[in-house]
């Protein structure tokens, strides 16, 4: 985008500053266009420039004849020390997740002055994260008195989530959010390393610990907890419910769906299951549709989610006969027409398999504690702002 804008001569200079950006891109050619006299005192005798770069800044310096020693600098100096562009530049690229690294590459190649990566990280430790510190202390202390207020009327629910600093089961490091479901507040976020005591060098224990760590903060600040809403992970199960018998603990139900959807996905491969892969996205639907159908009564809808294996052979009534299905006596849905395509047989291998994923004891264990109104995926947006900040791909300290 390009825009004109002519200055009369009789304005103010000052009142049409405002107007331009803050920052233009200049060529180092049109910049020493300027110094063919001396800005000065207009005298044409420029004996000598020299320049010195800071980062984006630049010092020009020169001699006239009628001016012994003059300097202008590009940018002013923030607390008489460093640049303004240079803590503009490390500012932006930390608020928008820029890898300093890239930038640095960026300008490599434009061929434009940018501070150094180990610049910048010293202008943000010194500028930019004090100023954070002080305005999440103080965002703390209103969510604190938000959420304060949710709790005395009946206790809080929390999610919980992991985000490990890189895929695969070798992460370094392992960051815990916990998060009140009714105001989608970030309580507390969890920092663990894999060298931790407890942890031991097992990448795979640092969520466990972290939420064992969390909760007894929380609960240390006098938050009454009413119920956490997890993944599926066994170990973190069995700790809640040996050191944390008075919280009620829920699941996740996308996490638990995700397992069948792997199984199907597997199955569709074999040769001896060619219906698996119609039957797939069906069968993940209707597993979404009976949770969510049947929040309260979800012995009931783990009845209607078993009735599938009915279903899949061509069986749409008559369930009390069906020695799996008690409760009910039909699907739900409106009467199908009369094409058999893809149904299987009740004693074939393919509809043995899909019957031990149907009936997969961790994911009916699990289908029990899920709730449609509690789940963790506040926690997997708050997992993807850290993402924009961190990425896997990159190895960060702890301290980052």
């Amino acid at each position: 985008e390009s825009s004109q804008q002519t200055i009369d001569s009789t304005e103010s200079i000052d009142s049409t500053l405002p107007d331009l950006p803050p920052y233009l891109l200049i060529s180092s050619s049109s910049l020493l266009n300027l110094f063919v006299r001396c800005p000065s005192c207009g005298d044409p005798s420029i004996n000598s420039i020299s320049f010195s770069t800071h980062g984006s800044a630049v010092v020009l310096k020169w001699k006239c004849d009628k001016c012994v020693n003059s300097s202008w600098p590009s940018q002013p100096r923030l607390c008489g020390r460093f640049y303004e562009g240079n803590a503009k530049i490390a500012t932006a690229a930390h608020t928008t997740g820029l890898s300093l690294p890239r930038l640095a590459e960026f300008g490599d190649v434009l061929g434009l002055a940018l501070p150094a990566p180990r610049t910048e990280y010293d202008l943000l430790s010194k500028l930019v994260l004090p100023a954070v510190d002080i305005v999440y202390e103080r965002h703390m202390r209103q969510v604190e008195s938000i959420v304060r207020n949710v709790a005395r009327r009946r206790g809080i629910d929390l999610s919980i989530d992991g985000r490990y600093s890189r895929p695969g089961f070798t992460a370094l490091n392992g960051t815990i959010s916990f998060i009140d479901l009714e105001t989608n507040q970030v309580l507390l976020v969890v920092n663990m390393h894999k060298y931790m005591r407890g942890i031991d060098g097992i990448s795979g224990r640092m969520e466990k610990e972290g939420v064992r760590v969390g909760l007894k903060k929380l609960l240390a600040m006098l938050y009454e907890i009413r119920s956490v809403s997890t993944d599926n992970d066994a170990k973190i199960g069995k700790m809640l419910r040996d050191d944390f018998k008075a919280i009620k603990h829920l699941l996740d139900f996308w996490h638990l769906v995700k397992g069948i959807n792997h199984d199907l996905r597997e199955l569709a491969k074999k040769k001896s299951c060619p219906n698996i892969k119609y039957w797939r996205k069906k069968l993940i639907n209707h597993a979404h549709y009976v949770h969510s159908k049947f929040a309260k009564s979800r012995k009931l809808g783990l009845q209607y989610w078993l009735s599938a294996l009915a279903h899949v052979t061509g069986r749409h009534r008559h369930f009390y006969k069906v020695p799996f299905l008690n409760g009910i006596v039909k699907c739900k849905h409106s009467r199908l027409g009369s094409s058999a395509s893809h149904l299987m047989k009740r004693d074939s291998d393919e509809f043995q398999q899909l019957k031990a994923v149907i009936m997969k004891p961790t994911f009916l264990a699990g289908f029990l504690r899920a709730s449609p109104k509690k789940n963790t995926s506040p926690n997997e947006y708050f997992n993807s702002i850290i993402n924009l900040y961190a990425p896997k791909r990159i190895a960060r300290s702890p301290k980052w």
